[in-house]
């Protein structure tokens, strides 16, 4: 290969090659969630309204003002959101009501690599039943809206996953111009041209 034929390889290997940012949520940012429950008293679950992303906790929890024996997370990973019902009595645990029950509501999610929220996809592996009654999604918000749910006998939870779908990710941007590798490809191809200009 000519020299001239090197530096323009140098060129795309600095410039053409690089690898796309993993869409998905960026751990340790802030978000900001709520959940309105529609029956009687009327109310606010949630113990906090903002919370920094975690791997290690749900970011969202409080009681269901109706059974204060239910507690009710919501939980991100980077690429997952799971809503739970979790009962402190074992089982058999139905709760009835209309559509929106509870509503939750999750708001400037923190998305890397300026992709955007485009969906949400239900896993099969629940445990219990969480009737969803609705799901949007817009670049950085998910709305879920819980009509009912029910803990088997015998064991304590109800919970649903969903695996948040996203846009792709931005391809990074060029390194800088002073950047090593770049100038040393500039350098390159710089020395190639003057070696072919005839003389």
């Amino acid at each position: 290969m000519t020299r001239y034929g090197i530096a323009l390889l140098a060129l795309w290997v600095t410039f053409g090659s690089g690898s796309p940012v993993r869409a998905g949520l960026i751990p340790g940012m802030s978000l900001n969630g709520n959940l309105k429950v529609s029956y009687p008293p009327k109310s606010q679950a949630f113990n906090n309204s903002t919370a920094i992303l975690s791997p290690d906790a749900p970011e969202f929890s409080g009681t269901d003002p109706v059974n204060a024996s239910q507690t009710v997370y919501a939980d991100f990973t980077e690429t997952t959101l799971t809503i739970s019902f979790v009962s402190s009595q074992l089982g058999g645990i139905a709760i009835l009501a209309p559509n929106d029950n509870w509503l939750f509501t999750f708001t400037s999610l923190p998305v890397a690599g300026g992709a955007s929220i485009i969906g949400l996809e239900r896993q099969a592996n629940e445990s219990g039943h969480i009737a969803i009654t609705r799901s949007a999604v817009s670049s950085d918000s998910i709305t879920i809206g819980v009509g009912n749910y029910y803990i088997p006998r015998g064991e304590d939870t109800a919970s649903v996953t969903f695996n948040i779908e996203f846009s792709p990710a931005a391809v990074p941007e060029p390194s800088s111009l002073v950047g090593s590798g770049t100038a040393s490809a500039l350098a390159a191809l710089g020395l190639a041209w003057r070696r072919r200009r005839p003389r």
